[in-house]
């Protein structure tokens, strides 16, 4: 068996626990500013039957690792140096450096305002069905506006029809 020290120690801005095991070890200092730093070489856990509770005012909590996993039963949200990735059952969001990408049975998108899709190069829309309505007025413009229809292509006025 390995030597292990122990060391409580009582200072003048607080209590040190110093608990080490040659090259293993965790030390937890409680000081009365009201700060408390834990450090260990292997892991440091935190259990409860309810709920671990955290409250930082006029702050923020910060964690720095690698990779940073949150998962219940039914989703998690992974984060790491290259991407986030938020999953809830077969649905997912993933951002990385250059990209989102949404996966889901629905998408919706809805605005009470204005929704703006802008793309340098191109902006492709492909599905079983694609229906593009508007309550007022509806534009095509471009340097060319191809409609195409391998069955049939219609353009369609209830008042009146100008091609041309």
């Amino acid at each position: 068996m390995s030597k292990v020290d122990h060391i409580f120690n009582l200072e003048e801005q607080g209590l040190l626990i110093d608990i080490k095991d040659d090259s293993k070890g965790c030390t937890t200092k409680l000081e009365s500013s009201g700060k408390i730093t834990h450090n260990a070489t292997e892991s440091i856990e935190s259990t409860a039957d309810k709920q671990i509770i955290e409250n930082v005012k006029d702050s923020k909590i910060s964690i720095t690792e690698k990779e940073i996993l949150l998962a219940t039963k039914k989703s998690s949200i992974m984060l790491n140096d290259n991407k986030i990735i938020i999953k809830i059952g077969s649905s997912s969001i993933v951002l990385d450096d250059s990209s989102i990408s949404l996966e889901s049975a629905t998408i919706n998108i809805k605005s009470s305002a204005n929704i703006n899709i802008q793309a340098s190069q191109n902006i492709d829309i492909k599905g079983l069905n694609n229906s593009i309505k508007a309550d007022i007025n509806l534009n095509a413009e471009g340097t060319d506006v191809n409609i195409k229809g391998s069955v049939t292509a219609s353009i369609k006025g209830s008042a009146a029809t100008m091609v041309g």
